[in-house]
């Protein structure tokens, strides 16, 4: 396999056009269909493009950063690929000739993990209410409406206040958008992918989120470790 898993291939200034016979181990999101309304093949089949491949508008689509597959997730299933034929590199996906799913896990619980964690290292950004925070971090579904609910009210005695012209609205505001630029800073910038290593992404957290590997066709009863997200001390 190819390793493109450099962290520079998210700052590619111009799309890279690539005609490759080796593979790219890359990932892609899925919903219950393609995009197009196809089915979703089987693992371990190839689907096959013809025509031109354009990013964005025609060819089959993946990210070799598991953090800019989410970007264009439209659903919660991830699928570890490999592409080949004709590939045009773009900085966040690339888009390729040949696709084939080698496994397939449901990631939903991992992306809500995952986006309560986003909100955590922003915490002290804002005023954040005891119940939205004690939800955050334990996950416990019994406190995930009354936080809504608190979160809900926050926003509302925000916009009360903008209709107010106040000034707090305006630092409220400005801290709003501060915590959701640091938010997707870290998200975009803490992941790196090194498929040689078994490291699947990193998080700017003390935590480690483990997606258990699954269990492979070819070796029955084999159990590979899982893999982990875990700090990368070089993402800051």
């Amino acid at each position: 396999m190819t390793d493109l898993s450099d962290p520079q291939m998210g700052e590619l200034p111009h799309p890279r056009r690539q005609d490759m016979s080796d593979e790219i181990e890359a990932w892609h999101f899925v919903g219950k269909t393609l995009r197009d309304g196809r089915p979703i093949p089987a693992d371990g089949r190839w689907l096959i493009h013809r025509g031109p491949i354009v990013p964005c508008e025609s060819g089959l689509h993946a990210s070799v950063r598991l953090i800019d597959a989410l970007r264009h997730a439209p659903g919660a299933t991830v699928c570890r690929v490999v592409v080949r034929g004709e590939i045009i590199h773009e900085a966040d996906k690339l888009v390729a000739s040949r696709r084939k799913i080698m496994w397939r896990i449901d990631a939903t619980d991992l992306l809500y993990a995952f986006a309560r964690q986003c909100a955590l290292d922003v915490a002290h950004l804002w005023n954040m209410p005891d119940v939205v925070r004690q939800y955050l971090e334990t996950g416990n579904g019994a406190l995930r409406e009354k936080a809504r609910v608190v979160a809900a009210a926050v926003r509302s005695v925000e916009r009360a206040a903008a209709a107010a012209g106040t000034t707090w609205a305006s630092a409220a505001a400005a801290a709003k958008a501060a915590a959701r630029a640091a938010a997707m800073e870290r998200m975009y910038s803490a992941y790196s992918v090194s498929p040689r290593s078994s490291r699947l992404c990193s998080i700017d957290s003390s935590s480690t989120i483990s997606i258990p590997h699954p269990p492979s066709p070819a070796r029955p009863g084999v159990i590979s470790p899982p893999i982990t997200c875990e700090l990368n001390p070089a993402a800051g």
